[in-house]
């Protein structure tokens, strides 16, 4: 039996894009469970090596509203008691802050296109970090943040929100779209253009940063993505 990967989506155009490959090339098998289609994914979370939380249209408030929130929460809480490598993007990162006991809330600030990330020193080490350096240039658009978790620690933030957590010792979530190509980024600043404008960017100089930034984007993502594989392949090894 293989190592296995679960990957939880929420909405079509939001996937592991830049991430796939690298689980692929590491001889994982990745599962991916459509959360709002499918009340669970094809197997219990313990014969999972690995798990993927990936970003929402919808914020962790709006939990009672859709049944597959408090289902993939139930998961998360599990995985985090077994030990489980858990990635949580975005709206995942959000949920499993929650899960580890920190508020979210709606942010009037918004972020939306190219900010650094201020890592804390701890970073340096991580399992999972490391390569990202101590102040990372990452995608974000996000309208929700959390607050420091009980159970956890916040481990990057830019000056307006928290934008890296970790839950115990195998469990991190990020706000920023490290999974997301150039194709994904223009076409969100596409989509939501006036909301851009709106709140005071450029979509025109985000478009223009994002064509001399994705090379730099894509080789963080691929590190990140080697690094889970690496933390999934070695729990499918202690099984």
């Amino acid at each position: 039996m293989p190592a296995r990967v679960l990957v939880i989506q929420h909405i079509p155009d939001d996937h592991l894009n830049e991430m796939a490959g690298p689980l692929g090339d590491a001889g994982l098998v990745v599962e991916t469970w459509f959360a709002p289609r499918r009340d669970t994914p094809a197997r219990d979370i313990t014969e999972y090596d690995g798990v993927i939380s990936l970003g929402a249209l919808i914020g962790v408030h709006d939990e009672p509203d859709h049944p597959w929130v408090p289902t993939e929460r139930k998961l998360l809480e599990q995985a985090i008691v077994h030990r489980i490598p858990t990635l949580g993007i975005c709206f995942g990162s959000q949920l499993l802050a929650s899960v580890g006991g920190a508020e979210v809330r709606h942010d009037d600030s918004q972020e939306v296109g190219w900010f650094r990330i201020d890592m804390d020193p701890a970073t340096a080490s991580d399992p999972l970090l490391a390569s990202l350096g101590p102040e990372p240039l990452v995608f974000l658009h996000h309208h929700d943040t959390f607050g420091a978790p009980p159970a956890g620690a916040v481990l990057g933030r830019t000056e307006r929100a928290n934008q890296v957590v970790r839950i115990g010792e195998t469990a991190w979530g990020m706000q920023f779209h490290l999974e997301a190509g150039p194709g994904a980024i223009l076409s969100w600043l596409a989509m939501f253009e006036d909301d851009i404008r709106t709140l005071g960017g450029d979509p025109t100089a985000l478009v223009a940063q994002t064509l001399l930034q994705w090379k730099d984007y894509r080789a963080m993502s691929v590190g990140v993505a080697n690094a889970f594989g690496r933390l999934a392949a070695a729990n499918f090894a202690q099984r």
